[in-house]
């Protein structure tokens, strides 16, 4: 792994990475998406004539590290979320805070890097623009990547930490109990 000792300072690494883990960003994916109706015409052993449309998205690996490393299988599916930048999702900074403090659940806010070879804003990560594609094409797009930024510890830790508060999320009726 060749990193800038620079850039490492603070939230993230920098460089160029030889494996995939939790936390870390690519920026300008091709994502193929379903499109609605697709249903409809899909049936049983055929084949529907336009089955995707593709966007491109800012994302962050959510997958566990162990996970990625010991999965020798290509075609193993690796759990991506979007990215945006938080000033354009939310002007306000108070709106911006909240996401901050964990007030609105399905986000999460990643600080700016502000490393030599790479800068951007701060991030919102959204858990609920969640995305899978297979490893191979995330290990393409890292051959093809001049430089890479990944999330440090603990800030990884705390990503992954959101992302499973959000979904194991259970509401419950309040019970109701009269103590004696």
């Amino acid at each position: 792994m060749k990193s800038d000792p620079a850039a490492a300072s603070g939230w993230y690494e920098v460089g160029k990475f030889p494996d995939i883990q939790q936390g870390d960003i690519f920026f300008n994916v091709p994502i193929p998406l379903v499109p609605t109706g697709l249903y409809s015409e899909l049936k049983p052993h055929t084949t529907a004539t336009t089955l995707t449309r593709v966007n491109v998205f800012d994302v962050v690996v959510l997958t566990q590290s162990c996970d990625l490393a010991r999965s020798e299988d290509p075609d193993r599916q690796i759990i991506l979320c979007a990215l945006d930048d938080a000033s354009k999702l939310y002007p306000k900074k108070s709106d911006r805070e909240d996401v901050a403090k964990g007030r609105r659940p399905a986000l999460h806010l990643l600080d700016k890097c502000s490393a030599a070879e790479l800068t951007f804003a701060q991030k919102i990560v959204s858990f609920q623009t969640i995305y899978t594609v297979p490893k191979a094409y995330l290990e393409e797009l890292c051959l093809r990547s001049k430089i890479r930024v990944r999330l440090r510890s603990p800030y990884r830790e705390h990503l992954s930490q959101a992302f499973a508060r959000y979904f194991m999320r259970v509401g419950l009726p309040e019970p109701d109990l009269t103590v004696d």
